[in-house]
Order: C-alpha cells, then sequence, then structure tokens
C-alpha cells in the first residue's frame, strides 16, 4: 500500500516548480547564506574562529564543543522522528518517515559532493570543511521536523515551542562545531541554508505542505469539512 501511495504521489512539472520557489523564499535558506556571504566579503571567518576555539564561550572547551555537536545532532534526529510520528495528514508514518530520511541522506550527498568539489581546509588543518556534515544533517533534520509540526494538530504556542527547541538543536550543533576548530562559521552557514533547501524540496515534493482535514459540526447540526491546505 505504501509503494502505491508513493508511485501516485511522483511529483510533476508544477509541483517541482512550486517546491523549489517555497524551499528558496523560507528563511532558513537564504538567511544562513547572506550570514555567510556577510561573514566572508567582511572577512570575519578566521577571526570568529579563533575567538570560539580560543574562549569556547558556550561550551567550556573543544572536547567539550565536539562531544556536544553529536549530541545535540542525534536530538535532531529524534526530533524528527518523534515529530513524524505525531503527524495527522493523509500521509502513513512509514511514508513520512521514509521521505523525511530521504530529504537527510540526499542533502547529506551534496554536502559530500560540494566538500570535495570545494575542498576547503578546516581550522583543524583536515579536509573538506565547506559545508559541514554536522550541520547539514542537523538542519535537515531540523527543516524536516518543522514540515511533521505543520501536519500536527498543535496550538499556536505548542508549535511555536516545538520548532524552536528543534532549530535550538541544530543551531547548537552548528556552533559547537565552530567552537571545537572543526568548522569556520560560513561552513556551518552555507551547510544550513543547503539543508533546508534539500529537505524542504524533498518533503513539500512527496508529503506536500501541508493538508489537515477538520471535520466539525455547527449548531445547526450541519457537518462542515474543513481543509487546511498550505502547499
Amino acid at each position: 500500500m505504501t509503494g502505491c501511495s508513493l508511485k501516485e504521489s511522483f511529483p510533476d512539472k508544477k509541483r517541482w516548480t512550486d517546491a523549489t520557489i517555497h524551499a528558496l523564499k523560507h528563511p532558513g535558506t537564504w538567511t544562513p547564506l547572506a550570514g555567510a556571504s556577510i561573514i566572508a566579503i567582511g572577512g570575519w571567518d578566521q577571526e570568529i574562529s579563533n575567538y570560539a576555539t580560543s574562549h569556547t564561550p558556550v561550551f567550556g572547551s573543544q572536547e567539550a564543543a565536539g562531544d556536544a555537536s553529536d549530541t545535540l545532532r542525534t536530538l535532531s534526529s529524534y526530533g524528527m522522528v518523534l515529530s513524524a510520528l505525531g503527524a495527522e495528514d493523509n500521509h502513513t508514518v512509514v511514508e513520512r518517515l521514509f521521505w523525511n530520511t530521504a530529504g537527510v541522506h540526499i542533502a547529506t550527498e551534496f554536502r559530500e559532493v560540494m566538500s570535495r568539489s570545494i575542498g576547503r581546509e578546516r581550522p583543524n588543518g583536515e579536509e573538506n570543511g565547506m559545508p559541514s556534515r554536522h550541520a547539514t544533517r542537523a538542519f535537515a533534520y531540523s527543516a524536516m521536523t518543522s514540515r511533521n509540526i505543520d501536519a500536527m494538530r498543535l496550538s499556536s504556542f505548542w508549535e511555536y515551542s516545538a520548532k524552536t527547541i528543534e532549530t535550538s538543536f541544530a543551531v547548537g550543533t552548528a556552533w559547537a562545531r565552530v567552537e571545537a576548530g572543526n568548522h569556520y562559521p560560513t561552513d556551518v552557514l552555507v551547510a544550513a541554508s543547503l539543508a533546508n533547501f534539500i529537505s524542504l524540496v524533498t518533503h513539500d515534493l512527496f508529503l506536500g505542505h501541508n493538508t489537515l482535514i477538520n471535520l466539525t459540526v455547527n449548531p445547526e447540526g450541519t457537518a462542515l469539512l474543513q481543509l487546511n491546505k498550505k502547499f
């Protein structure tokens, strides 16, 4: 049944166009890219990296920052899975988890190709620093989680809180990589933009964004079918 559902939902040209435009317009795509551009133009990459690794203002040491980046990235993945289980739309949990995971892996593979092509040296002397792998996965998880939360019947407060928590995991992962001396700020910002764009395109192509159907009964006893479709 899942196989049939996946086949039927294969996107047409219009859906490709709509998904791409929505992903490009999303603040999670253009904001970090703009930030990376400003840092690059200002020549502040090395300066911020030096400050982060010498002062380690958030995590206290480079070793702790390295451990935190792994922990926070894992928490991001848990958020994606739990939110997929709680989504309430016309997609099965299996289908949602499949495309969530696919989006994360597609973003990761794009990151691998880009990092080898760019070949940027990391602050610690290792190779292939841009984009950051940790940040790519964390922000891909975050983007998928955000879409899953859109498909949940939550109040505005709980929706905002859940998205904020998940975003904080991704942001924490990215900054931890900088404090640990594994990446420059632009490495993690480019990763955030890349991951958000690819994840949203993948999600919206195959899962849409987002349809919830509410059946209510008015005071006269007439059933009302409310369709809430954002994309």
